[in-house]
């Protein structure tokens, strides 16, 4: 799973790094969030008449069909989105073919099988130089009948761990590589086959965190810390 994560970093340099085009404002004021929880709205990537952009999005993908706010709230669990069925299920069949995006991140969070203990999980590249971001590939849609304005809800792709991971869940988010981003973003590519070779586990690193990140009101970089 890939419920709770962290981002933080320059603007500038992602928007740099990333050939963005286009950036929301609102956006550049959300830029360093240590304990993202669903529901929060976040910077997201996503491509929009060949144009990069960074918008912020609701995390947890809600339908454009959805009606109201009552309805919304039957959509609890679409903050991850399985890789298996994902070209079926009705919330996900048409997003995963025209509007995917990514979730720009450092690290996440989980909570060890069996012993729930709370870790912190990044790549080695992550590690050694903080600004660095992973990415993971995610999906999302527009809804323009709850509120009177459209908004944008995303959800992260998630597949059977690896042996690595499989000690610490058995579910991991699905992360790219720098290079992949423009097949990944790239809207004229719907089919499943191809987009399927997306869907690799990535070698990831963790470290026992505190259980102050099980709370979303605790937000510092404090949370990231080692301990024994």
């Amino acid at each position: 799973m890939c419920g709770r994560f962290s981002y933080y970093g320059k603007i500038d340099e992602l928007i740099r790094s990333l050939d963005i085009n286009d950036v929301d404002d609102s956006a550049i004021n959300e830029m360093e969030n240590y304990n993202v929880a669903p529901t929060q709205a976040i910077p997201v990537i996503f491509d929009s008449d060949g144009r990069r952009k960074i918008k912020l999005m609701r995390f947890g993908l809600i339908p454009f069909w959805v009606k109201d706010v009552i309805e919304m709230k039957r959509y609890r669990s679409t903050f991850n989105a399985r890789t298996e069925g994902i070209f079926t299920k009705p919330s996900y069949r048409m997003p995963i073919k025209k509007q995917r995006c990514v979730i720009p991140m450092n690290g996440f969070y989980e909570w060890q099988k069996g012993t729930k203990i709370p870790h912190y999980i990044y790549t080695g590249e992550a590690a050694q130089n903080g600004s660095s971001y992973l990415y993971a590939a995610g999906i999302f849609d527009t809804n323009s009948n709850i509120y009177e304005h459209e908004f944008y809800s995303f959800s992260i792709c998630t597949l059977e761990a690896d042996q690595n991971f499989i000690e610490m869940h058995h579910r991991q988010a699905v992360f790219l590589e720098k290079h992949q981003l423009k097949g990944w973003l790239d809207r004229d590519v719907e089919d499943p086959e191809v987009i399927s070779t997306f869907f690799k586990p990535k070698k990831l690193n963790w470290h026992r965190v505190g259980k102050e990140v099980g709370s979303v009101r605790n937000n510092k970089s404090d949370l990231l810390q080692k301990i024994k």
